[in-house]
């Protein structure tokens, strides 16, 4: 507490994650040089972040925050490690994209504020927010020759972006009956996704484009 107004809060937390997954059908896993060798990931991760926030009159605040969070990487767990293979030497080889899959990381920047009205029956929030990621995860779809055999994959995007506001409003009528409306715009692109041809995916390159899964205007009430 800088005064009896203007606070700051910062935490911090360290994160070490392994995943192993072992397969033996269809075939042996092609990571390890035995049958049944398992493939494996690891990670170590440091996820600071700090809040400054102003208290106004009669309640509610206004924030800037900057943290950065951690989405677990691991092995696609449903299809043999083995059809990833990028052949090394004569008894191992590199895991493609599609199989072993990286951590997500995002550094995400917002100032907002949260006022009550009218002795607290209404109470408006909004915010402002910009969002880095780095090795996005995203779904990749196979070559169509193996469509039969891998559903599914999980790959990274090296680098995307997303930057937007949202508000809410909510009142309360009466003790029983509350009126709530939300809004929001996003404007989400991957920065660089270009993903080199595999033996399951085909070379694509989506940079510059619209996220998945990314509405660039919503609402609610």
């Amino acid at each position: 507490d800088f005064t009896d107004k203007l606070s700051l809060t910062a935490s911090g937390r360290y994160i070490h994650e392994k995943n192993t997954a072992t397969f033996y059908l269809p075939v042996p896993d092609a990571f390890g040089a035995q049958d049944g060798a398992p493939a494996s990931s690891s990670e170590s991760k440091f996820l600071p972040s700090a809040t400054l926030s102003y208290r106004l009159e009669g309640g509610g605040n206004v924030y800037v925050r900057w943290a950065r969070g951690f989405k677990s990487g691991g092995i696609k767990p449903v299809a043999n490690a083995a059809n990833f293979c990028v052949p090394k030497g004569s008894t191992n080889c590199f895991p493609a994209s599609g199989s072993v899959f990286k951590g997500e990381t995002v550094d995400t920047y917002e100032a907002g504020f949260k006022t009550q009205l009218f002795d607290n029956k209404v109470q408006i929030t909004g915010d402002v927010f910009y969002n880095d990621y780095k090795n996005l995860q995203t779904a990749g779809h196979v070559k169509a020759a193996l469509a039969n055999e891998i559903i599914l994959t999980i790959i990274n995007a090296p680098s995307a972006r997303t930057y937007g506001v949202e508000g809410t409003f909510d009142w309360r009528i009466t003790p029983g009956v509350t009126f709530g409306a939300t809004a929001g715009y996003l404007n989400a692109k991957y920065k660089n996704f270009l993903i080199p041809a595999t033996p399951v995916l085909d070379q694509f390159d989506l940079s510059g484009t619209r996220m998945i899964n990314s509405p660039e205007f919503q609402a609610s009430f």
